[in-house]
């Protein structure tokens, strides 16, 4: 292979990389409609709300559940706010969530919930969430060698129900992207 062929095959999966769209959701998961809404999300300790959205979404504090050989367990309890429409959360996934980079996993939200426009709902309880012995790993060297005030949160909830809406009832999936800081728990629970 010559030099200019390897070139020119490098440069075309740049060319590829680069133009290649961001992956788009499906029309359908599990059989409910995907609906894009501006979900706002916020760690519970601001009074302000966004402009134009449709809905809010508040993440309480975690709980220590449980910590065993497998890792740890938390909970975590949060509420949600409707601006436009009520219904019915049937259940909630999550997908690609981490804290400070570290990959959190959580369990399959099976507490169906109602929900009526503009009032705040809590969760009727709380969302499980298990971080493994070696990602728990990582984060203790992370925290022990850099540690920072604030923890960045991201990933993405799936909310699965049926919406009304003038008198009619929407089947959809909502994905509701999170990306928020919450400040550093550990200081604290040192201190006390």
């Amino acid at each position: 292979m010559t030099l200019s062929r390897i070139f020119a095959a490098i440069a075309a999966v740049c060319v590829l990389l680069i133009v290649a769209p961001a992956q788009e959701l499906p029309k359908k998961i599990r059989g409910y409609k995907v609906h894009n809404a501006r979900i706002d999300v916020d760690s519970g300790d601001s009074s302000t709300r966004s402009t134009g959205v449709d809905g809010a979404v508040s993440v309480g504090s975690p709980t220590l559940v449980d910590i065993g050989f497998s890792g740890v367990t938390l909970d975590v309890g949060g509420s949600f706010m409707a601006i436009d429409q009520s219904g019915s959360i049937d259940f909630l996934t999550f997908k690609d969530l981490r804290v400070n980079g570290i990959d959190v996993d959580a369990d399959e939200y099976r507490h169906s919930f109602s929900f009526t426009k503009n009032k705040a709902v809590r969760l009727p309880s709380p969302i499980r969430v298990k971080i493994g012995t070696l990602d728990l790993a990582k984060a203790a060297y992370r925290e022990y060698v850099s540690s920072k005030e604030t923890w960045k949160v991201t990933g993405t909830v799936f909310a699965f129900g049926r919406f009304r809406r003038f008198g009619m009832s929407f089947k959809r999936v909502v994905p509701i992207k999170i990306s928020l800081l919450i400040p550093n728990p550990i200081p604290a629970a040192l201190r006390n």
